[in-house]
């Protein structure tokens, strides 16, 4: 299992349970995840909010930044992953 840690978090996690539009952010620029409090929680539980769908779907992020990102759902991040 390849693992990722992080700079602020340094437990490791497995790089096959990161959602590929996350680890795509990394890559591409700004993402909800970037301003959003909520992140760690929903990698462990697999969760997405409908800001992360918007931005997995290729919304720019003027349409992204203002969707909600407090109703995270299994169904929603299923839809992009």
């Amino acid at each position: 299992m390849r693992e990722l840690r992080g700079e602020l978090d340094p437990k490791p996690i497995a790089i096959e349970r990161i959602p590929k539009a996350a680890l795509a952010a990394l890559v591409v620029g700004p993402s909800p995840y970037d301003i959003c409090s909520s992140r760690q929680r929903c990698a462990e539980r697999l969760t997405a909010c409908s800001a992360f769908v918007m931005f997995a779907h290729g919304a720019p992020p003027s349409r992204w930044a203002r969707a909600p990102r407090s109703d995270a759902s299994r169904e929603k991040f299923r839809e992009v992953m």
